[in-house]
């Protein structure tokens, strides 16, 4: 979620570069680089050194722990040029938002292919997408993104382009339709959900990736 909601808040300020992903999805992939390397959905982890070493002039010895911070990494400008640039055509772009080496995420490949059909299909049926308030992000030293940006306002692709608008009462409709067990046991209240303004990008924030894809249908086919 984090990646997804990323990358949509950052085209969301940019326009500019929301146009030429629509108009070229070829830069897609380049793109959600960018996006893992400026969402860092872990800010950091711990490790412990299993011999004696050096890092960077620094000597570590067996056993002690070693914190490995993620956020920082991202945005090193001895490895990144202009850093704090969101650029969609960095390349090379070496981010550690999966981690490394053996404790590389078993679930890179698939968070990569989820968003670039997101963005696919987004792009696909809308022609735009501004935010209708203020995003807020999660308070956490650990977990990295936001806690939600409800509220949304996309021009659909149509014959008449017109504004559809993300409302409150369209996420409660839908809940209240599906017959998910996972859907309804994570969301016994649509109304309860709501109200704490749980959501990123319109997905409720306690989703599990099995619940994400009848969502984006939802996104998709029920507001679309």
């Amino acid at each position: 979620r984090a990646l997804i909601a990323t990358g949509m808040h950052e085209l969301m300020q940019r326009p500019g570069l929301s146009r030429e992903l629509e108009t070229d999805p070829a830069l897609l992939p380049a793109a959600i680089e960018e996006m893992l390397r400026w969402s860092t959905p872990l800010h950091h982890f711990r490790r412990t050194a299993t011999r004696d070493c050096e890092i960077a002039g620094q000597p570590v010895r067996e056993n002690e722990r070693v914190v490995l911070l993620y956020t920082s990494a991202n945005f090193d400008e001895a490895v990144f040029a202009d850093p704090m640039r969101f650029d969609i055509r960095r390349n090379p772009n070496p981010h550690l938002a999966f981690g490394h080496g053996i404790h590389l995420c078993l679930g890179a490949n698939l968070a990569r292919l989820e968003a670039r059909i997101f963005f696919e299909e987004f792009f696909r049926h809308f022609t735009g997408i501004e935010a209708t308030g203020e995003a807020r992000r999660i308070r956490s030293n650990l977990v990295n993104g936001h806690k939600y940006m409800f509220g949304g306002r996309c021009n659909k692709y149509a014959n008449i382009r017109k504004k559809k608008v993300f409302n409150e009462a369209d996420v409660i409709d839908y809940i209240e339709k599906r017959n998910d067990i996972l859907f309804k046991e994570c969301a016994p209240n649509p109304e309860e959900l709501i109200r704490k303004k749980d959501f990123v990008v319109g997905i409720p924030r306690c989703f599990s990736i099995y619940t994400l894809w009848p969502l984006y249908s939802w996104f998709f086919h029920t507001l679309g």
